[in-house]
C-alpha cells in the first residue's frame, strides 16, 4: 500500500481526503513476469508500456512493484477543536457532516444524507437507521465516508479493492468510528455495457443499474461486514466500537 492525502477545498470544509493505492509485489522474478505479458498481449518489446495500457503502472522507486488500484476516502472528526484552530469546518454533529458534504460534493452528499437526524430530531446526530443499526453511534468522534475504490480490470477477481478497503478503515479508525459508503458503480458504463450516454436510463438499463448495486451492496457486505441500513439498501455502514469478524478475514487476506 502507499498513502498520500490531498488538501482540496475538503480541507476547509472539514472533510480530511486520502487515497491509499494497493500494489502487487513479484520479488525479483522479472523474467516470469515478462514471460507473462509477452503471452498475455500476443507478444510485445515494451513490457511497461503494455502494463499501463492495463491500468497497472511500474514503480520506478519500488523494483518489483505495480500499482493497481486505489481507495478514496474521507475522514471527518467530531468535535475537533484542533482541527477547527488549523482552519478546518469544526463538524459537531450529524447535520454539520451534511452541511460539508453538501458543499462538497453530489455523491457525498447522497452518502451522508441517510446517515444523519432530521431537523426536527433534536436529541439525536444520528438517523434512525443508524442507530437502530448501531446503538452507540451517539458516541462517535470521527466519520470515515468510502468514496470509491477502482482495480485496474486486469486484477479483478482477487479480492484487492476489498482488501484496501479493509486496510484505509484500519488505518483511520480513531475507535469509535461511523464507517459509511455507497453501493454504486463509479460509472454508468461499469453497469450497463455499451451505454454512451448520460441522460435518463430505459426500463432495462435501469434494471440493469439496480442489479449492480445490489451486487455491490452484497460484495461490501460479505468482505467488510458492512450493514445495508434498513431504509436506503444501497448505504451501508459499521461501527467501529463493535466486532467485525469479517473485515479482519480480510485484512489477513494479502500481505
Amino acid at each position: 500500500m502507499r498513502g498520500g492525502s490531498g488538501q482540496s477545498g475538503f480541507w476547509e470544509l472539514g472533510l480530511d481526503e486520502w487515497f491509499v493505492r494497493v500494489g502487487v509485489s513479484w520479488w525479483g522474478d522479472e523474467q516470469a513476469l515478462v514471460e507473462a505479458v509477452d503471452l498475455h498481449v500476443g507478444g510485445t518489446d515494451d513490457v511497461e508500456s503494455a502494463l499501463l495500457a492495463h491500468g497497472v503502472s511500474i514503480d520506478d522507486e519500488e523494483p518489483g512493484t505495480a500499482w493497481v488500484g486505489e481507495q478514496v476516502l474521507l475522514v471527518a472528526r467530531l468535535m475537533s477543536t484542533l482541527a477547527e484552530a488549523a482552519g478546518q469546518r469544526f463538524i459537531s454533529d450529524g447535520r454539520d457532516l451534511l452541511e460539508a458534504a453538501d458543499d462538497a460534493a453530489g455523491d457525498l452528499e447522497e452518502l451522508v444524507g441517510p446517515l444523519v437526524a432530521r431537523p426536527d430530531d433534536d436529541d439525536d446526530l444520528w438517523s434512525a437507521g443508524v442507530i437502530d443499526a448501531w446503538p452507540e453511534a451517539d458516541m462517535t468522534n470521527a466519520v470515515i465516508l468510502l468514496r470509491s475504490v477502482n482495480v485496474t480490470p486486469v486484477m479483478r477477481g482477487h479480492l484487492l479493492g476489498a482488501w484496501v478497503a479493509a486496510q484505509a478503515v484500519n488505518l483511520f479508525d480513531q475507535g469509535s468510528t461511523l464507517v459509511a459508503t455507497k453501493a454504486a458503480p463509479l460509472d454508468r458504463r461499469d453497469a450497463i455495457a455499451g451505454l454512451d450516454y448520460n441522460g435518463e436510463l430505459t426500463p432495462e438499463h435501469a434494471a440493469l443499474w439496480s442489479a449492480e448495486q445490489d451486487r455491490l451492496a452484497n460484495h461490501w457486505q460479505t468482505h467488510l461486514g458492512l450493514r445495508p441500513m434498513s431504509d436506503v439498501l444501497s448505504i451501508l455502514t459499521w461501527h467501529t466500537s463493535y466486532r467485525n469478524d469479517t473485515i479482519e478475514r480480510t485484512l489477513g487476506l494479502w500481505q
